[in-house]
Order: structure tokens, then C-alpha cells, then sequence
């Protein structure tokens, strides 16, 4: 599914990269690949499945991949697992997602064959274009924050290597950042930022670099060609056969400017060649729900944020206003000490037009806490009454309070009963004793408000003395060390002016002791 954004002499193609569900299969039913061979698909089997499930096998659209099936998971929740028996993720293979309506085929696909879709596992948005809405080059972003003169905010850890089996996004160049050395200065090629363990993933690489190392890929090109972003032209050049050491002509298909294909192959240095750059989310089920900065509803991504050019662009422009957005760098120094200038005191870098999106959005991580069952809320009641209980010993007391207290934390520091003897107060005992307090002293006539009044003015003007008092006495300490310093200076320049006198005043080590004394003029 190609897409086409345009701005102002600006083109980028916005794209699914990767798209996989959560699905339950129907019960009683077996859909290993055996079944859908009965069904007339053509199928190839993997020998051995995933961490998480022991088949894995993918259906095929003629000679090319449709999409990815696993299941029969190893962890059972009956077994005290995570899964369902009928568990399964469905994946719709990288070139499918670049066909006309990707989505509305894996919706076809579920409906048909009796799925119960239970929600998104992982999402890769992509946009991939030659230069940013500022007018600002992609390579020229890269090598910027490489050199520390642009910060990226939300998102700090930067991660060379990943581990959720992607590796295609790296460009195979033997440096570990991803960049190369070249005549004019260091490159970098690709960055990403967020952990493995990430439920949100951003990424920065030369899409152009990462094809020519990594063939099959042409249908990609393709699409970069139909948005308008590029044309392929067939060029020769020369290759060095390591075995032969004899120089071969060959050809290939390179990313040239818009407007500059011809029919006749020609020499590769003559071809106007042109980088297409890719900007890449990668989202997880924990990182499909973000909240409206708005009205703070939290919105959970779905399919639909991904089934039509609108929906997919407004999802792409959102996460970078989160997800990519850089600052330019300001350093604040003060002797010798040199530290960051805040973020939001520092000039933000625009790179993409997003004014037109009405609502701005931030990830919402959920909470792994859960509320206490009614067996764990018993338990709790029960072990603070043994750590109340005088007959117990203290060793005895403390040891039930502390459990007491690490299964409230665990469930979001529940409440707990009154552990007054360890000198805690609940929520609601301090909330009762504010209470108890606010009708003792809150008046009723007018004579209890005068009083009331009167002995507001006595506590304001006690805390205005010892505020006055305590500045008074801060200051004279101030005060007596400058005007003990004054008098070593004094002390100081009485000496030196009779050594001056005396024209002992020769050395080096005498000229260091003025400037000692009076410190750098410069």
C-alpha cells in the first residue's frame, strides 16, 4: 500500500512496514498448515516455530508470501501460562504491505476463516522522503545530533543493535554506530532510539543504502517511483572479481532524481544519483494506547488508525510530534562546570508541517498493577491485626506489617488499616483528624471568627519575626566574612606595597602571589 503525502515542493510516501495480530482461532478447530493445504493455499512450513509457539508457516500468493502464521503456543494458561490454547499471531508479509488496501486483505483474511481478532501485537509506520518539511536534509539531521548540536527530547536511549529480530533497517557498514568514513568527514547512516524492551521504537536510516545491500526488495522502489519521490535508472560500473581480480561490467538499478530516467543503460558516475531516507515507529501492544493532551481520554490505536491515506498520515505526523521531535542544543557554563539548558527553554526543530492535526497525542504505558483480589485484601487485614497484637513478639509484629505493606505496593499501595503503632497514618485517618480538626477551630459567630481572625494575625506576624530574624542573622554572618576578608586584602596590599618599595618584586612566584591575591583580570 503506497502512500502519498505532499508539501510545498516536498514529497514523502507514507507506508506500513510490518503489521502483525493477536488472534484466537475458532474452537474445535485446527488451522495448522495441513488445514490450509486442504484449503488449496499454497504453504510453506518452518521446521522449527518461535519462542512462544511451536509452528510457524506462511501462505502464499502465487510465488510471493501473503502473510505469516503462528501457533499452537507453548505457554497454556492452564498451566499456569499467558496464552490461550487458541492463540495465535498473524503477520502480513512485508510485501503485502505494499499492495493497494494491506488492512482491509488481513480483515478479509480473519473474517473468512472464522478468527476472533483480539488487537494489534506490533505496527512499523514508515515515511520515507529526500528532505524534511524544513528544507533540512536527512543526513544533515543524523550527522547534527551525531555532533551534539541538536537533542532529541522524549525518548533518551539510543540503540545500535535490536533484538526483536529486525535487523533488516541496519545499514552492514563496520562501525558500530552505523556511519562511515568518507573524504569529506564521518557519515551516519541509520540511528534508533528506544531500548529492545520498548513499547515504542523510533527510527532513522538511509533507506537507498539499505536496499542495495539487501536485495528483493524492489517493490519498495516501486512505489517510491509511482509517489513520485524518485525514478530507477539502469547504470553500469565496473566490479573487481576478488577471485579473478579481473574487472567486470555490471549492471543495476539505482535511485536517481525525479525527471532523469532514460531508456539506455549508462555509465553509474554519470547518473544523478539520490538518497531516499526513512523515518520508522515501531509500536507494540503495550504501546498502542496514548492519551489526548486535550482532555486526557486515552485513545487505543486499532486498525483503522492504519486502513486509509488520512488515517495512516495523521497516525504517522502524530507519533513524530512525540516520537521525533528534536531541540537545538544550548549549554549553559558556569566555570568550569557545563551542563544542559533546559528542554522547553530551548528552540524546537520543525521538521515535519503538523499544524493541521487537531489533537496532540503522548504514550500512555500501561500500568502493570492490578487491584488486589478479595483472598490478598483478607490477608492484609489479617497480618495488621498480628502486627498489632501486643502478645506477639516485635520481631513477630514487624515481619507481618512488612508483608502487609510490600502486598499494598504491589497493587498500587491499596489501603491499609490503621498501623498507628508503627507510626503510619491511612489516608483516611489523616483525612478524619483534618476534619476533627477544621470543626474545632472553623467559627460559627461572628465573635469566633474575630478570634479566629485575631489568631491568624499572631501566627502571621510570629512566622514574619522569625523569617526577618533568621535573614538578619544570615546576613550579618555575611557581612562580618566580607569585612574580614577586606581586612586580609588590606593586610595584604600593606605588605606588598613595601616589598614594592623596597623593589623586591622580581620573581615570577611573586607575580603569581598578586595574581593570587587579586585574581585574573582577563
Amino acid at each position: 500500500m503506497q502512500q502519498l503525502i505532499t508539501s510545498p515542493n516536498k514529497v514523502k510516501c507514507i507506508n506500513l512496514d510490518w503489521l502483525s495480530v493477536y488472534c484466537l482461532e475458532p474452537k474445535g478447530c485446527v488451522m495448522n498448515a495441513a488445514y490450509y493445504k486442504k484449503l488449496g493455499w499454497s504453504v510453506e512450513e518452518r521446521e522449527y516455530g518461535t519462542p512462544q509457539y511451536r509452528e510457524k508457516f506462511t501462505l502464499m500468493n502465487g510465488r510471493h508470501p501473503f502473510l505469516e502464521i503462528e501457533r499452537n503456543p507453548y505457554s497454556l494458561k492452564q498451566n499456569g501460562g499467558i496464552f490461550e490454547p487458541e492463540s495465535c499471531h498473524i503477520r502480513l508479509a512485508n510485501r503485502t504491505l505494499y499492495q493497494p488496501n494491506p488492512v482491509q486483505q488481513l480483515t478479509n483474511f480473519i473474517i473468512k476463516y472464522g478468527y476472533e481478532y483480539k488487537g494489534i501485537s506490533r505496527v512499523d509506520v514508515c515515511c520515507d522522503l529526500t528532505i524534511f518539511d524544513n528544507g533540512m536534509k536527512p543526513q544533515d539531521l543524523a550527522n547534527k545530533y551525531i555532533k551534539d548540536k541538536i537533542w532529541k527530547v522524549h525518548q533518551s536511549h539510543i540503540a545500535p543493535n535490536t533484538d526483536d529480530g529486525d535487523d533488516t533497517w541496519r545499514i552492514p557498514i563496520h562501525l558500530g554506530a552505523h556511519g562511515k568514513e568518507t573524504k569529506t568527514g564521518r557519515t551516519w547512516n541509520s540511528l534508533k532510539w528506544g531500548s529492545p524492551k520498548s513499547a515504542l521504537s523510533t527510527k532513522l536510516y538511509n533507506k537507498t543504502l539499505e536496499l542495495e545491500t539487501n536485495t528483493g526488495k524492489f517493490y519498495i522502489k516501486d512505489t517510491w517511483v509511482k509517489a513520485g519521490l524518485c525514478d530507477l535508472q539502469k547504470v553500469r560500473y565496473e566490479y573487481r572479481n576478488p577471485k579473478t581480480k579481473e574487472i567486470e561490467i555490471r549492471s543495476k538499478q539505482i535511485s536517481v532524481v525525479p525527471g532523469t530516467a532514460i531508456n539506455q543503460e549508462i555509465p553509474i558516475e554519470e547518473a544523478k544519483k539520490i538518497d531516499v531516507w526513512r523515518v520508522e515507529f515501531s509500536m507494540n501492544s503495550e504501546g498502542r494506547k496514548w492519551i489526548d493532551l486535550g482532555d486526557n481520554p486515552i485513545v487505543d490505536l486499532s486498525l483503522n488508525a492504519f486502513d486509509n491515506l488520512d488515517s495512516l498520515a495523521a497516525t504517522f505526523f502524530t507519533c513524530s510530534e512525540w516520537l521525533f521531535s528534536f531541540i537545538y542544543a544550548k549549554w549553559i557554563t558556569k566555570g568550569a562546570t557545563r551542563w544542559k539548558e533546559r528542554t522547553n527553554r530551548c528552540k524546537k526543530l520543525q521538521l515535519f508541517n503538523t499544524k493541521f492535526l487537531h489533537s496532540h497525542y503522548k504514550p500512555q504505558r500501561q500500568t502493570e498493577m492490578e487491584d488486589p483480589s478479595r483472598t490478598e485484601k483478607i490477608m492484609m487485614y489479617r497480618l495488621m491485626a498480628k502486627s498489632k497484637d501486643k502478645n506477639l513478639s516485635e520481631a513477630y509484629r514487624e515481619a507481618c506489617y512488612q508483608v502487609a505493606r510490600n502486598l499494598s505496593k504491589e497493587h498500587g499501595e491499596w489501603w491499609l488499616p490503621d498501623a498507628e503503632d508503627y507510626g503510619k497514618l491511612t489516608c483516611r485517618d489523616i483525612e478524619q483528624k483534618r476534619r476533627e480538626e477544621y470543626k474545632e477551630d472553623h467559627p460559627h459567630t461572628v465573635e469566633g471568627f474575630r478570634k479566629w481572625a485575631e489568631r491568624q494575625s499572631e501566627i502571621t506576624e510570629s512566622f514574619s519575626k522569625n523569617n526577618i530574624d533568621r535573614y538578619v542573622s544570615i546576613r550579618n554572618k555575611v557581612n562580618n566574612e566580607i569585612k574580614k576578608q577586606i581586612q586580609r586584602y588590606e593586610d595584604e596590599i600593606k605588605k606588598l606595597n613595601s616589598r614594592i618599595e623596597r623593589n623586591q618584586i622580581r620573581t615570577d612566584k611573586d607575580v603569581n602571589e598578586l595574581h593570587n591575591i587579586f585574581g585574573d583580570p582577563f
